[in-house]
Formats: C-alpha cells, sequence, structure tokens
C-alpha cells in the first residue's frame, strides 16, 4: 500500500525499542538502529543486511536521507503480528492488513516475522526502501503515483545475499514469481502499462516496469526525470506521458523486455535462497528442491559439503510438474551417492555408487544432461548411470540438511 506495506505473508521480524517492546533489543550501527525481537545472532546479522541495503539504496536513488548528527533510520522487528500491532500503536497509529509498514510521521519501518527466511529478507529490504526514499527524495511526502512508490520498493526487494555481499533489484528465485505474474496479466489482457499508471493495482507489474525503465540505457535519463517529478508530487499519467512519451508504443517493447526477463529458477518446496546467480543455499528437515523455470540440456552445479552431523544433497534429474513424479541424486556424508525414484506416492531406488567420503567444505562437482529420453548423471567427472526418466525440468534438491552449491551453469 501507498504508505509502505507489502501484503505478502514474509519471514522475519524487526522492532524498535519503545513502551510496548519488552523482549527485544537494540543494536545500531552507522546508518541504522534496529529494534528486535530475536536472538542477538539474528540482530546482529540483519543489522548487517540493513547497513549493505543503505549503499545499495544510496546508488538507486542517487540521494540520502538527511539526518541530524547522531540520528539514524529506526526500524522495528517484532516476534508476530500480536507484538507488531502494539508496537505501532504505541507509535500512535492502527497496523494496517499487512506483513509490514513505513509510517511517515514516526519515520519508522515496521515489520513482523514471516514463514521463511528469504521472504522476511524481502520484506525488511521493502519497506527500508520505503524509508530510504521517502526520506531521500519525498520529502517524506506520499508521491500520487502508487505503481511508483511501490513498484520501487518492490523491485529493489528482489535480491542476492550471501551475508556479506548484497545486490538488489535482481530477477532472483522468489516465492512470489513477479516476472511470471506480470507477464501473464499483460498477456491476458487484465491490465496495461496505461491503467496501472492510472490507478489500477498490480505490484508484479510496478516493479519490473520500475526495473525496465531504470536498466535499459534508452530510458535509464527519462526514468531519472520522471522520478524526480513523481517525488515531488506530480500527476502519474501526466508525468508519464511527459516523459515517457506514448504509452501504448513503450508496452510493446516491454512486453519483449518482459520475456526475456523471467526468473531462470523457481520453486517446488520452500526454503531456497540465491545468493548470487550462480551460487544457492538450501534448508529443510524434508526432501525439498527448487528448479530451473525452463527444460534444459545441460546443468552443473558445486555440492559443497557442509560442516558437522549427517547430510544429503545434489540435483534434481527430472521433475514433471506440480504433483507429478520426480528423480534426485543424493550424496550424502559418508560419500554415498543414491539415485532414487518417486512415483505414485512411493520411493524407488534406481542407481547407486560409493565415492570417497567427503570432507566438510568439499566441492563435489555434479552434472545431469539429457539427450531425447535419457538423463545422464555425472559426479566428479565419473559417469554414474543413464537413465529413462519423465519430466522435463532439473534442479538442486536435499534432504534434511543445509548445503549450499556454486558454480552451478546451465544450457
Amino acid at each position: 500500500m501507498r504508505v509502505s506495506c507489502l501484503s505478502i505473508v514474509l519471514v522475519i521480524c524487526l522492532g524498535f525499542v519503545s513502551s510496548a517492546h519488552a523482549q527485544g533489543q537494540s543494536v545500531q550501527g552507522p546508518h541504522y538502529r534496529l529494534y528486535y525481537e530475536g536472538s542477538r545472532l539474528e540482530a546482529d546479522a540483519t543489522l548487517k543486511l540493513l547497513e549493505r541495503a543503505y549503499d545499495g539504496y544510496k546508488a538507486f536513488f542517487q540521494k540520502a536521507p538527511t539526518l541530524k548528527e547522531g540520528q539514524r533510520l529506526r526500524v522495528c522487528f517484532y516476534k508476530d503480528r500480536a507484538a507488531w500491532e502494539a508496537g505501532i500503536a504505541a507509535d500512535g497509529t492502527k497496523a494496517p492488513a499487512a506483513g509490514g509498514y513505513y509510517w511517515p510521521p514516526s519515520k519508522t519501518a515496521y515489520l513482523f516475522k514471516q514463514p521463511t527466511l528469504a521472504y522476511t529478507r524481502k520484506l525488511i529490504l521493502h519497506e527500508a526502501a520505503h524509508q530510504f526514499h521517502y526520506l531521500s527524495r519525498t520529502n517524506n511526502k506520499n508521491p500520487k503515483a502508487n505503481w511508483y512508490i511501490e513498484g520501487v520498493a518492490e523491485h529493489l526487494a528482489e535480491h542476492y545475499w550471501d551475508g556479506k555481499t548484497l545486490v538488489l533489484g535482481v530477477p532472483a528465485l522468489s516465492l512470489k514469481d513477479y516476472p511470471k505474474l506480470a507477464l501473464d496479466s499483460l498477456k491476458a489482457g487484465k491490465i496495461t502499462l496505461k491503467s496501472m499508471i492510472k490507478g489500477q493495482d498490480n505490484r508484479a507489474l510496478g516493479a519490473l516496469f520500475i526495473r525496465y525503465l531504470c536498466t535499459e540505457k534508452k530510458l535509464a535519463k527519462a526514468y531519472k526525470k520522471l522520478a524526480v517529478a513523481l517525488d515531488a508530487g506530480a500527476e502519474s499519467e501526466a508525468a508519464c506521458a511527459k516523459y515517457l512519451g506514448k504509452i501504448d508504443d513503450l508496452e510493446k517493447r516491454f512486453l519483449k523486455w518482459l520475456e526475456d526477463a523471467q526468473q531462470d529458477w523457481t520453486y517446488v518446496y520452500n526454503e531456497w535462497e540465491q545468493l548470487a546467480k550462480d551460487r544457492f543455499y538450501g534448508h529443510a528437515g524434508v526432501v525439498s528442491f527448487c528448479r530451473l523455470t525452463k527444460p534444459a540440456k545441460k546443468l552443473e552445479a558445486k555440492l559443497e559439503a557442509p560442516v558437522g552431523g549427517r547430510w544429503q544433497a545434489g540435483l534434481l534429474l527430472a521433475y514433471s510438474g506440480s504433483g507429478g513424479e520426480y528423480t534426485v541424486a543424493l550424496m550424502n556424508h559418508k560419500g554415498l551417492l543414491l539415485v532414487n525414484q518417486r512415483k505414485d506416492g512411493k520411493w524407488t531406488r534406481i542407481g547407486e555408487k560409493q565415492f570417497q567420503k567427503p570432507r566438510p567444505g568439499d566441492k563435489i562437482a555434479m552434472s545431469v544432461s539429457r539427450k531425447g529420453s535419457k538423463v545422464q548423471l555425472t559426479v566428479q567427472g565419473k559417469k554414474v548411470g543413464s537413465f529413462k526418466l519423465a519430466g522435463p525440468y532439473f534442479g538442486l534438491v536435499l534432504d534434511s540438511s543445509k548445503p549450499r552449491f556454486s558454480c552451478v551453469r546451465w544450457r
């Protein structure tokens, strides 16, 4: 919503000390003061994310919030909705029906814990983007173009994060596939760029339109002028016509761009995170996998052996779609590779091979390729076997562990 809410349910929450807070702690860095209901480790990690985001926001908005000496941006993260609502109420307003909220009068971003880690971070980055935007560019007032306000925050919230490097505004693996939703909405005739600019709500389309405007070289200068006008309170339709020209013509070019700007990866099960374009992290207590959005001829990856304990992880060799059969190749902590097929609700072992026991941190090279109906699996340069498998999709898989994958490539 306009004053910063993210309607999707997300993963972890923030907060700042007030009379309504009793269970949290305050931490602060050069630019942020964070109230956090959770462990100190989580609080420090969230503060680190925000401080990294500050640099990204500053580069995007080309301006920083004007703060008094010693003043920091205030962010509040709560353990649940009840605590979040109480914290917002203590500051003098009512919480909206959302997972996050930026309230201009208090200059504070409020969030609460969500179902997945990746979406918690997305929520944090979304609301902190609103805060930065308002305090650096709009004089803390609402621009009249809601598609622009929410589009900017949603665009910046899509990210890569490996604990050190943060990249904002990328088509990363995301539970809510905005590129697909935007493309489907346009093709189905549910919305047009013109109707969105006039006020029809569609967050996915707004986010992708912002990404298009600020990443296409021929439009970047026009976007900067448009953003200045909108931040100053200009009417959406008139400003877009002035700086972008005929929107109907622009939509044709945008649609073509959007078809090539789709996510490379998609979720099948939750709790997968894209650390970089070629790096992934998964964590679940059951068999879980993510997959390439489109069928590929080959997928390569290096499985980084987790430190300590039992683990199993590897490649998704074939997946036929929702509810269909799938086959996984799992290397375990003892070096045993198992090829298991799930069909009609049952598991069947269709291959296995013993390798040298991996040491923690070892990078195990794995690849899967398809030729016709046959899928070839190769591990550490050795051919494990060729299998006749249904399902065109390759991916990454884990079983009750927390592996990382690097050097992920496909064609």
